[in-house]
Parts: structure tokens; C-alpha cells; sequence
């Protein structure tokens, strides 16, 4: 059996061949080269040091979504009143288009921005300085001041609906008012909030619920974080977040909160944890009224306070009003603030349904029944 070997084949191609895949690896290698330098410039910071360079972002080639932002100045956006046939100033990054990139206020201060939302099909959903903000993102450093923002979905003075990471930002003096997840700093948060505080005063329109000092409705993480601001609305309402679904840790509110459903120093609805938190607000709602929490679900509240005022119709108590969680714990935690109301007004939990758990905990101040 005869066997055959291929040694030192050599294939010769036309020179046209030879030149046009030298010209595809040249413009292959170029490609490259162009990228990387795109890529090298982004890391590089976009500087803004007006409102009409911040409203550049995402309608501008470059101001691109995912770009790397910085302020330069504290920025004067009073001119936005008269934005758009009244309607103002037009959010970062929308529910198709969101925001990518990096922020960085260096804290510097944007004052007077006014953002009103539509009720037609122009209509945002997400409002606040940015609209939108993805996971990738990073917002920090930023200062709002004076602004007065009108929303429907998801309002906040700095986002309406953060996925990223938001930190030392500030909701200064702002007037914030929305019908569905309105806060003070973010309307909606799945992200991360961290170091920042609210001053602003919430208000939340007809029956709607998820209002809160510094978050509207919460499923991500809080920390670190205060409100001193006034919070009003009727379902769902807390002096930090209205509606809580993530951890809230070493954070507190001292601003009055009011409503008619669930309405709590801390949380309005609660369903996750609570840890070195405190109330000093005074708290007054119609039913459902505590301290801390109006309405809990199986949840753990530990070493957290309340020594604000409480006044109620209905389930009222020093730190939950009603609670409907078999397994919520209550640990190392008091109440030294007043307490008032007609039915079901209690030291530490207005009316249990499911039999929670009080560790460690108590209440050193009179109860006042109203007849």
C-alpha cells in the first residue's frame, strides 16, 4: 500500500488577492485602533457646566447614553420653566433609552429645574433629573436645589427609576409631587442609595399610593440615608420610603408624614428589614399607624426607634400599626413618642393578625384614647 504525503505545498495567489487582504487586515487593524481610542476617550469625562449641556445627553451624537459625565460648575436650570411649551426640562435616559453611563456632580448644585409631566402620549412615566437608570450606572455627588418637579409614574428630583448605584446626593428645598412611587431623591429604587438625604416636601395626588420622603416605592437597598422633609398622601406613606421591599439600614426620618392608609415614620408598607433606624417625625394617618411602619409583612425590625408623635383613627402603634407577617421579629427596639387614636391603639403594634415575635423592646409613654 503506497501512502502520499503533501510536503511544502505552495498555493500562489493572484497579486489583486494578495493586496485586497493586506487592504482587509489594514482596515481591520484601523477598526481596532479607532475603537480603542473611542474607548480610551469615553474614560475620559464629558464635561457640563450648563442646562443646555445636561440636556444635550442622548440628543447629541456626543453626549451618548453611556458616556462619562462631570460637572464643572454649579448650574443655574431656572430657564427650564419655559422648556417645551411649559413642560420643562426633558429627563436622562427614558424607559427605551436609559442611562448607562457615570455621573459625577463634584457637588455641585443645579438649581430651579422644573420638569412637568404630560398627560397625553407624550408622556414620560419616569421623572426626575433622569429618567431611567440602568444597573451600570453610577450617579454621585449631585445636589438638587429649588427644583419643582410634576410627575405621574415613578417622580423623584434626581431619578424616577434607578437601577444603579446613587451616592452623596442631595434633594434640597424641592417641591415633588406625583401620583404613583414619588420621592424626595428617586421615585422608584432597585439599585443601591447610599449616603444621601432629602429636605424636600413630597405630595402625593387623589387616592394613589407609594409616597415617601426620600423614595416613593423601594425594592433595592437604603443606607445611610435621611429625610427631614414633609411627606403627604393618602396610601402607602413613609417619612423614607412609602413602599419598602429591600434593607434599610442606619437611616432616619425627622420630617411630618400624613395619609389615610399605611402610614409609617420610616415605611408606609413594609416587607423586609430594618436595622439601626429611627423616627422622630410626628405621624398621623386614618388607619393603619405606627412609628416606624404603618403595615408589616413578615419582616425583622431591630435596634430601631420611635420618639415622635403619633396620632391615628385605627390600628396605631408606637412602632407598627398593623402587622400581618407571622415571622416579623421586633429586637432591641422602643417607642417614647406620644400615642393617640380611637380603636386599637397599642405600646409597640396597634393590632398583631399573625402573632409576631417582641425581643427586647418597649414603650415609655402614655396612650390617649380618643372617644
Amino acid at each position: 500500500m503506497t501512502s502520499t504525503h503533501y510536503v511544502g505545498v505552495c498555493i500562489l495567489l493572484p497579486v489583486e488577492v494578495i493586496c485586497k487582504k493586506s487592504f482587509v487586515k489594514k482596515k481591520q487593524f484601523l477598526k481596532r485602533k479607532e475603537l480603542k481610542a473611542m474607548s480610551q476617550k469615553r474614560k475620559k469625562p464629558i464635561q457640563i457646566s450648563s442646562i443646555k449641556e445636561l440636556q444635550r445627553i442622548r440628543n447629541d451624537p456626543n453626549y451618548p447614553l453611556d458616556g462619562y459625565y462631570e460637572l464643572t460648575q454649579d448650574i443655574d436650570a431656572s430657564e427650564t420653566i419655559n422648556w417645551y411649551n411649559g413642560i420643562g426640562f426633558r429627563p436622562i435616559g427614558t424607559l427605551l433609552y436609559p442611562f448607562e453611563g457615570k455621573f459625577d456632580g463634584k457637588g455641585h448644585k443645579i438649581t430651579g429645574l422644573y420638569i412637568k409631566d404630560s398627560f397625553d402620549e407624550n408622556r414620560l412615566f419616569v421623572t426626575g433629573l433622569f429618567g431611567l437608570v440602568e444597573s451600570v450606572a453610577e450617579i454621585k455627588n449631585v445636589v438638587i436645589e429649588n427644583a419643582k418637579i410634576f410627575g405621574w409614574y415613578s417622580t423623584g428630583a434626581l431619578v424616577g427609576d434607578n437601577y444603579g448605584t446613587v451616592r452623596n446626593c442631595y434633594s434640597i428645598n424641592c417641591s415633588i409631587s406625583g401620583y404613583y412611587n414619588t420621592g424626595g431623591l428617586i421615585g422608584e429604587n432597585d439599585g443601591t442609595i447610599s449616603c444621601c438625604y432629602s429636605t424636600s416636601s413630597v405630595f402625593g395626588y387623589d387616592w394613589k399610593f407609594c409616597i415617601g420622603g426620600l423614595v416613593g416605592d423601594n425594592y433595592g437597598t437604603i443606607v445611610n440615608c435621611y429625610n427631614t422633609g414633609s411627606v403627604n398622601g393618602y396610601n402607602s406613606v413613609g417619612g423614607l420610603t412609602g413602599r419598602n421591599s429591600g434593607p434599610i439600614i442606619n437611616s432616619y426620618n425627622t420630617g411630618s408624614v400624613s395619609g389615610e392608609w399605611n402610614v409609617g415614620g420610616l415605611v408606609g408598607e413594609n416587607f423586609a428589614m430594618i436595622n439601626n433606624c429611627y423616627n422622630q417625625g410626628f405621624v398621623y394617618g386614618v388607619k393603619n399607624t405606627g412609628g416606624l411602619v404603618g403595615e408589616s409583612y413578615c419582616v425583622e425590625i431591630t435596634n430601631s426607634y420611635n420618639i415622635g408623635s403619633i396620632s391615628g383613627v385605627k390600628y396605631v402603634g408606637g412602632l407598627i400599626g398593623y402587622n400581618k407577617g407571622r415571622d416579623t421579629m421586633i429586637t432591641n427596639s422602643y417607642n417614647t413618642g406620644s400615642l393617640s387614636g380611637q380603636l386599637e391603639v397599642r405600646e409597640l403594634v396597634g393590632f398583631d393578625e399573625k402573632g409576631g415575635i417582641i425581643i427586647n423592646s418597649y414603650n415609655i409613654n402614655s396612650i390617649t384614647q380618643i372617644c
